[in-house]
């Protein structure tokens, strides 16, 4: 028995490693991009309408995998992927002055989205609906 719950404090201790180092170089993906249109200033070539689809794609399975209940390790990728691509939508609307209808409006949505995700007023149902609706993101 003391054998069996020892493998079972290493498997998790791996899988808990494995958890952190994927969290931890999630931190570093976007980086390279948010650096070097911030350095350029300018946008040129970048998606602000793919980038908003990616952070709703985030933002269901955050809102999914907060909802349920699921350990933080399983979705703090997620959030700091979506921060990464909300700064280069930032940026890309800055530097290009796109502050057009569209992206007021995919924010106030984003925003609405997270505040009523948070407050557990969207049924689970509905963010299960959203997670096998959409594609992976990239």
């Amino acid at each position: 028995a003391e054998l069996a719950t020892r493998k079972m404090l290493d498997v998790v201790s791996v899988s808990r490693l494995l958890s952190y180092s994927v969290i931890v170089l999630s931190c570093c993906m976007k980086f390279p991009q948010v650096l070097a249109i911030w350095s350029k200033r300018s946008s040129r070539g970048v998606n602000v309408r793919g980038y908003w689809m990616e952070v709703a794609c985030y933002m269901a399975g955050v809102s999914f995998a907060y909802k349920s209940e699921f350990h933080y390790t399983t979705y703090a990728e997620s959030i700091l992927l979506a921060v990464q691509s909300l700064t280069i939508i930032y940026l890309a609307v800055l530097y290009s002055g796109q502050w057009t209808l569209e992206n007021m409006l995919w924010s106030a949505l984003s925003f609405v989205f997270v505040t009523s995700s948070v407050a557990k007023v969207v049924p689970v149902s509905v963010l299960r609906l959203l997670m096998v609706s959409h594609p992976s993101p990239p």
